[in-house]
């Protein structure tokens, strides 16, 4: 299993409450600007998300992540071993 996989199951086995969402603007003239990490309680960043066009968009992003995050399965769509 990949290290990004380990975090996000052991963040979300141990319960989001321990862990917190940044959102973020990024510094380049961009259509996109806004993203979200996702950071454990030590402040290790587990995830950063994709870019979004307005700040209202991060947040439906995030609030996504929390309602679906604490599902376990794994969908593996490659077709690699």
């Amino acid at each position: 299993m990949s290290a990004i996989f380990n975090k996000l199951l052991a963040f979300f086995s141990i319960g989001a409450r321990m862990g917190y969402y940044e959102i973020k603007k990024s510094s380049k003239s961009t259509e996109q600007p806004y993203y979200f990490v996702l950071k454990a309680a030590n402040h290790e960043v587990i995830a950063t998300s994709e870019m979004y066009k307005t700040k209202a968009a991060v947040q439906k992003g995030i609030a996504s992540v929390q309602k679906n995050g604490p599902t376990k399965q794994v969908k593996d769509l490659t077709s690699e071993t």
